[in-house]
């Protein structure tokens, strides 16, 4: 494991650092020494500096020791550390990619994707949404050619695509499903679905960029407004209504939809939590969110209090996160109200909306929602944030 490199001075009074380039790595950087100057004379900045380019430079000799890896991609990484690491001009170099395909790069993608550090889940949906964009676009597309007026079309026909929770789209081939004509409005992909695969597109066109695929990023404008419209909470006399059915559904799913509806989580936290007790106070301790700040505990609500971990437990080995926000749709929802644009996810609409109309702090709403951590109301309290017995208060509002 190489030190962190000393900090030098020139003569001119500028700090620099300089350490020597491994035998792996020589064949790319064809110099002994990689140096870097700071005009900047912060200690702080240069000691983050320098660590960061360290952590850069040894995750390129990692990579460089790979057999699997392609060596023109690592010259594609070596690049882009000289430019955006050592932020230094590469001039006169023409890209050696010019006639490549779409799906060249996406095996390029995928041999540098393979190898981060990110969730399986994560991996998993990014390759469904690009092997989907590539029958969209067509493989043999060259790369370079790919336009916004392109992209926005691809958009386009996602947003006209069936939802793999429907059991007539569920099983289809990938050829097949994207064959499909005139999906009815209420049968197609969400505005969440959508802006996911989205995100996707663009992350792979960032990395074409990056390692010097293509030379502008046609992504960069590509993005999607979610009709606020289509967002909308259940009423009080809804929600009453709800319950009622919920408290009568034949099995212990009812448990999760009341943990809802006397919470707010998402329904993937629902499954990624689990009952525990601090104080007297029992909570629903999230471990797992599509935020940072989603990781959070919740004081269960006196009206379920009966919930027992064995209950709770058992209740989410009947079905998944995905199936259970169908149930509800198909099942229960239908027996309240018509409204399509009213779903699973409506009642989480439904509690920010009825917490926000209590004397509850914006902040405290926030902590309860998991919503962004970083609200500058948040600043004012203490660093532990609010306590179990201070959430549970505003919990009983529901």
């Amino acid at each position: 494991m190489k030190k962190l490199p000393k900090i030098r001075i020139k003569s001119n009074g500028t700090f620099y650092i300089k350490f020597r380039v491994g035998t792996i790595l020589y064949p790319y950087f064809k110099k002994e020494f990689i140096t870097k100057s700071f005009s900047k004379k912060s200690n702080h900045f240069i000691n983050l500096e320098r660590a960061l380019i360290l952590k850069k430079y040894l995750e390129l000799e990692e990579l460089a020791k790979n057999s699997l890896i392609d060596k023109k991609y690592i010259e594609h990484l070596v690049v882009d550390f000289k430019i955006n690491i050592l932020n230094q001009k590469i001039e006169n170099k023409n890209l050696d990619n010019c006639n490549i395909t779409i799906f060249n790069a996406y095996e390029k993608f995928k041999r540098f994707y393979n190898l981060e550090q990110i969730k399986e889940s994560t991996r998993k949906q990014t390759y469904v949404t690009l092997d989907l964009f590539i029958e969209l676009i067509g493989k043999n597309r060259l790369i370079e050619e790919i336009e916004l007026y392109d992209l926005i079309g691809i958009k386009s026909k996602l947003e006209k695509l069936g939802n793999r929770n429907y059991k007539e789209y569920k099983h289809l081939s990938l050829k097949d499903y994207v064959k499909v004509k005139d999906v009815p409005i209420e049968k197609r992909i969400n505005d969440g679905s959508l802006k996911s695969h989205i995100k996707h597109i663009k992350k792979f066109f960032t990395f074409c960029v990056k390692n010097r695929i293509i030379k502008y990023n046609p992504s960069d404008n590509l993005t999607v407004k979610v009709d606020l419209d289509k967002k909308d909470a259940f009423t009080q006399d809804e929600i009453d209504k709800l319950i009622t059915i919920i408290n009568e559904y034949p099995n212990e799913l009812k448990y999760l939809f009341l943990i809802i509806i006397y919470t707010g989580m998402r329904r993937n936290e629902v499954f990624n939590s689990t009952i525990k007790q601090f104080e007297g106070i029992r909570y629903f301790d999230i471990n797992e969110s599509k935020t940072k700040s989603g990781i959070r505990k919740i004081p269960i609500h006196s009206k379920i209090d009966f919930i027992s971990n064995y209950m709770f437990e058992g209740a989410k080995q009947i079905t998944n996160s995905v199936n259970f926000g169908a149930i509800f749709n198909k099942k229960i929802k239908t027996l309240v109200t018509t409204d399509k644009r009213k779903t699973l996810h409506s009642i989480r609409h439904y509690v920010a909306t009825k917490l926000k109309r209590t004397s509850a702090s914006d902040s405290m709403i926030k902590t309860i929602l998991g919503h962004s951590e970083n609200d500058t109301l948040n600043t004012i309290y203490a660093k532990e944030g609010y306590s179990l017995k201070q959430i549970k208060e505003v919990i009983e509002y529901l």
